[in-house]
């Protein structure tokens, strides 16, 4: 789930004109030499011009135990948020590159990191391309990035009923016949 999550990220910043390298090696290394830490992506070319960005995706369960009122959902995701941040934070601003949390979870929250991300990177780029900023094209380019974001969610997530489900009706097929064949040798 992870995985498609990462690379759909990458492709909509790609479709957008950036520069994305997926899964960098020795990012951290200028003061840490041994530092193998892999954050998922590396956006060298942000629109507003300033330092290579860090992202690292992480996926949440609805239920997790970082939610404890049920009317904050947002809740775990910004909990999540934390933990990339005190991961990755301080590497990150030793380096010189802005770091950003990309967090959400398996029923389509979104973290406040990874959506200003998207929304200052959409901005700058419709600025750019058009000249202006209109809020109706900002929220169309953004509902997109977000149906194809919940789309690999969710593809994952049926996958992954689909091969558990198939994992337990074999083992139920397997557990019969082996107890059909032990039933039928003692008689």
């Amino acid at each position: 789930m992870h995985d498609n999550l990462v690379h759909t990220i990458v492709t909509l910043f790609r479709s957008f004109g950036l520069s994305v390298a997926l899964e960098p090696l020795n990012m951290f290394s200028n003061h840490e030499p041994d530092d193998n830490r892999r954050p998922d992506i590396l956006i060298r070319n942000p629109y507003d011009g300033g330092s290579q960005t860090v992202i690292d995706a992480s996926i949440s369960s609805f239920n997790s135990s970082a939610r404890t009122n049920d009317n904050t959902p947002q809740q775990v995701v910004i909990v999540r948020e934390k933990q990339k941040i005190g991961k990755y934070g301080e590497a990150a601003k030793k380096n010189h590159i802005r770091f950003c949390p990309a967090s959400f979870s398996t029923t389509g929250e979104m973290g406040p990191a990874i959506k200003n991300l998207f929304l200052q990177q959409i901005r700058l780029k419709l600025q750019l391309v058009d000249g202006e900023v209109k809020r109706s094209k900002v929220r169309k380019i953004m509902n997109h990035f977000v149906r194809h974001i919940s789309a690999a969610i969710n593809r994952s997530a049926s996958r992954n009923i689909f091969l558990k489900a198939t994992k337990m009706v074999n083992l139920a097929r397997h557990t019969q016949q082996n107890f059909s064949s032990s039933s039928s040798s003692s008689i």
